[in-house]
């Protein structure tokens, strides 16, 4: 199982944690980047939603994006296992979860900030 984590919208790359240890790694991709500011958008679109009509359209469009970003991270930073993707950028980011529909969003608390 490893997790990739992306601090600061990952422009100066972030680690890899794995049961081995801490590996950091290079700047993404800065198409990669913006795919995954866009799931972070729509996961907090469908979170602010709440339960009608727009969060069931917003599903398949969230796993499609999931799916293409979790492939992308495989190849480039090899078997994520279990793990998954924390990305965070301006204050607002997403856990991507490799193993499911997981998709939890993350904002910036005043205590953080």
């Amino acid at each position: 199982m490893a997790y990739v984590v992306l601090f600061g919208g990952g422009d100066a790359g972030g680690v890899i944690l794995t049961e081995h240890g801490v590996k950091p790694i290079p700047p993404w991709k800065p198409f990669w980047l913006a795919e995954l500011r866009a799931l972070s958008a729509l996961v907090a679109a469908r979170v602010a939603s709440g339960r009608g009509k727009l969060r069931r359209d917003l599903d398949p469009q969230i796993e499609k994006l999931n799916g293409a970003v979790l492939e992308a991270a495989t190849h480039d930073f090899g078997s994520l296992g279990n793990g998954g993707i924390l990305f965070e950028a301006d204050g607002d980011g997403v856990y991507c979860g490799s193993t499911g529909p997981v998709h939890i969003p993350i904002h910036r608390t005043a205590a953080a900030a």
